[in-house]
């Protein structure tokens, strides 16, 4: 949840290397291989929380060892910088790099990764979430003021359109296996039936972790952060990081839908 932009200079050869780096600039700001590294272990778990429904005590050498590749850091790192630079203009990478090395914009950078990694365990989440929904029926005031700036930045429908596109990904590859005969129309059946109940969890989760991760913040802090957040070069940076974490998200589930395809057809031969 973050923002972004960049100052085009007229030296052409002298901008150069510096477009070339800007977004590994912005990749280290905010210590995202913490994350990618929350990323793979998550997409291990959920793997094996899946192979286990499907492929239960089969053999699965080959399947084991193509997850990992799957998940592997460099692989989600590089997904991740390419979704930047493709989605991410060099200028605004410029300008919200320059936030993020202010105090402000490191501490913030900090709380955010601090907070993602804390909250990727369930008890941790579990708590964050009920602190965060009592807080807001006591009306908090931060808590009512985080909950309006999730709701004007659009933070739970870009984590839900994600969600949901990730599933209908992995349930096309798992469709790959004939035994299964999933059809398309039970897939999207499949997909839109939890929708409300899945919204009401997305934005839980996203008060939970704003709460707690920016907790350590004074109001000015909050404020002053939050108003970068929903300017235009915050807007852009976090349209360009949901665009990113989503595509690899729903290029990870379809292909952990094919691997287990894959695997279940190769088990009845």
């Amino acid at each position: 949840m973050r923002i972004l932009a960049i100052f085009v200079t007229t030296v052409l050869f002298l901008t150069r290397p510096v477009c070339a780096e800007i977004h590994h600039d912005i990749y280290a700001a905010l210590h995202m291989d913490e994350v990618v590294a929350v990323m793979r272990q998550e997409g291990l778990d959920e793997a094996e929380a899946t192979a286990e429904i499907y492929l239960k005590n089969s053999v699965r050498n080959n399947f084991d060892d193509a997850v990992d590749a799957l998940y592997a850091e460099a692989s989600i790192k590089g997904q991740l910088l390419n979704g930047l630079r493709a989605a991410l203009s060099e200028s605004d990478a410029e300008l919200a790099l320059e936030f993020y090395r202010t105090p402000l914009g490191m501490l913030v950078g900090k709380l955010e990764t601090t907070g993602r990694v804390a909250i990727s365990n369930d008890a941790v989440e579990e708590m964050a979430i009920s602190i965060a929904q009592k807080a807001l029926q006591a009306k908090d005031e931060r808590a009512e003021l985080l909950q309006s700036a999730a709701d004007e930045m659009g933070l739970t429908e870009y984590n839900l359109s994600g969600a949901f596109a990730a599933r209908y990904a992995f349930l096309s590859g798992l469709s790959e296996a004939d035994e299964l005969g999933i059809s398309q129309d039970q897939i999207i059946e499949l997909i839109a039936t939890d929708e409300d109940s899945l919204r009401a969890e997305i934005d839980q989760w996203v008060l939970g972790f704003v709460f707690m991760a920016y907790r350590p913040l004074s109001d000015t802090e909050l404020s002053d952060y939050l108003a970068f957040q929903m300017s235009s070069i915050g807007k852009a940076l976090n349209q360009a990081l949901f665009e990113s974490f989503n595509a690899v998200s729903i290029h990870n589930a379809g292909q952990l839908g094919k691997l287990l395809a894959t695997a279940l057809q190769a088990r009845d031969l």
